[in-house]
């Protein structure tokens, strides 16, 4: 699984996991706005998806030694954190509805 950072115009960087890029880009097909869990992305004003590096790296898997494996080594995967949802619980206009979000495309 890897992450994204949506750039947009005015400066804001707002990240983005994996099962959320379809939702983004359906937003900016249908150029309405997007809930992701980090923000609410004004598809106008996206000027770039690109991928966290930084949140890509610390979640790259490390190599240890593993007497039992063939090689004698193996590689151990860290659990994946989706971001949290800044919105939980809070009910926002239009929610479900006219707003796109990542629960609509799965």
């Amino acid at each position: 699984m890897k992450s994204y950072i949506a750039i947009m115009s005015n400066g804001p960087k707002i990240k983005v996991d994996t099962d959320e890029v379809p939702t983004v880009l359906s937003g900016i097909s249908a150029r309405i706005p997007i809930r992701v869990r980090q923000g609410i992305i004004n598809s106008v004003h996206l000027v770039s998806l690109v991928e966290d590096e930084v949140r890509n790296k610390e979640n790259q898997g490390r190599t240890v030694i593993d007497p039992s494996e063939p090689n004698g080594t193996k590689v151990i995967e860290p659990a994946f954190k989706k971001l949290p949802d800044i919105f939980e619980g809070i009910p926002l206009p239009g929610d479900g509805n006219k707003l796109s979000t990542s629960e609509e495309s799965q």
